[in-house]
């Protein structure tokens, strides 16, 4: 027709998205992944307390451990499993106000704690003189 408006020359937008409030599969995806977060947190903090038990060789080494890094490494892993924590922890208790999802956090405390748990994996190496 001659009065239908021309689609080139007024583009029709898109329609507003209306953010979708997070249900209740959220919230337990949420609670389910900070559980989860906890126990891979102790596992992994358990694990570099076990390659602690290397310092056995260090008197058979010749150049000896670095006892100060094996000292500090003790403490990495718990330390990124609480900071991951609280992080979950606080965005469970915005969740009511923001209405945004939330289990994304405690996974990504998961990949947080994972990373922390190789680098003092790879210290606790260096301090004991040993090869990866």
């Amino acid at each position: 027709m001659m009065f239908e408006p021309d689609d080139e020359l007024f583009p029709v937008l898109p329609p507003t998205r209306t953010r979708r409030p997070a249900g209740p599969e959220d919230l337990a995806a949420t609670i389910a992944f900070t559980v989860i977060l906890v126990a891979v947190g102790l596992f992994l903090s358990f694990l570099v307390v076990l390659e602690h038990m290397g310092v056995a060789a260090c008197s058979a080494s010749l150049t000896g451990c670095d006892y100060a890094l094996l000292e500090a490494t003790t403490w990495i892993t718990p330390a990124a499993t609480i900071a991951a924590l609280g992080f979950a922890i606080v965005a469970l208790a915005r969740r009511p106000w923001s209405r945004r999802r939330t289990w994304w956090v405690p996974v990504l405390g998961l990949a947080f704690t994972a990373c922390a748990f190789a680098v003092a994996s790879a210290l606790v190496r260096t301090a004991l003189g040993t090869s990866p």
